[in-house]
């Protein structure tokens, strides 16, 4: 991660206007969150460019819209290295971010309207929060379809909502998210093993799947049986989808191949439990 110098206390901040009567919907975004936004978004435009490029190509798409699509993900690309570069305190970059966030809502259009492969969706999946907090942070969200506009089912500001699992024991419970800390701690062992060993891997790719894998283990870690609310099982779920599709799509060492089956095999388990379906599980 580049390292950039700033004064103590200075925050690029954003306050959300809430509705009348309501305080507490303030969102406060950091001049060092949001910086690790653009790095995040950075790194993983660089891997989405090349899934998408191999992927496309295999749908019915037509060529010409596929041609435009992939100049599309180009261009994007680029102005993604472009805000890294020059995004500081003394240099916010509106300019960079307000066209990356225009070019990140063609291609989310593309993605939504067309036959995208599952980890291309993944992919850009796992980008969309940090370009939601990009278009929150420049009080851009005119150019970008922020969570809430594209309208997910979210439950209502300060509201928890508490799954109730199905004819399940407390200490049933328990155990299943143990197992799956435990399965969680022996694959990140695997594949730290695994991705430091492999020449085929480029060290751009391998730091993202370490990314990937410890946004994963700590959503587990978060799990609590007592008071698990929708949005911490969610986050399970939500960053494991991008591992699940490396995985497949990878040649890794069978240890690491199985020490993923195992932890999937405990999503299995905790998606039933909780009485969910997420797709890619399946």
């Amino acid at each position: 991660m580049r390292h950039r110098m700033f004064a103590p206390g200075v925050l690029l901040v954003l306050f959300v206007l809430a509705p009348a009567g309501n305080t507490e919907a303030v969102q406060q975004i950091s001049y060092s969150d949001t910086e690790d936004a653009i790095e995040r978004i950075r790194e993983r435009s660089e891997l989405f460019q090349h899934m998408f490029k191999d992927d496309v190509d295999d749908t019915a798409v037509d060529s010409d819209v596929r041609d435009r699509a992939e100049r599309m993900v180009e261009r994007f690309e680029d102005t993604a290295e472009v805000l890294d570069n020059r995004h500081s305190k003394d240099n916010p970059a509106i300019s960079d971010a307000t066209e990356l966030l225009k070019q990140a809502a063609e291609i989310d259009r593309f993605v939504a309207q067309h036959g995208v492969s599952p980890r291309v969706q993944s992919q850009w999946g796992a980008m969309r929060p940090d370009l939601d907090r990009l278009a929150i942070a420049y009080n851009l969200t005119q150019y970008w379809p922020t969570a809430l506009a594209r309208a997910e089912i979210r439950p209502p500001e300060n509201t928890v909502v508490v799954i109730v699992p199905e004819r399940q024991g407390t200490q049933n419970l328990k155990n299943l998210t143990q197992d799956l800390h435990l399965s969680t701690d022996a694959f990140q062992t695997s594949m730290a093993t695994a991705l430091s060993s492999s020449a085929a891997m480029d060290a751009g790719t391998s730091r993202i799947v370490s990314q990937y894998i410890n946004e994963f283990r700590v959503s587990v870690a978060r799990l609590n049986t007592a008071n698990i609310t929708s949005e911490t099982v969610g986050e399970v779920f939500r960053t494991a989808e991008p591992i699940d599709s490396f995985m497949r799509t990878h040649p890794l060492p069978a240890s690491a191949q199985e020490s993923w089956i195992r932890v999937r095999n405990d999503l299995i388990r905790l998606a039933a439990a909780y009485n969910l379906s997420p797709a890619w599980l399946r």
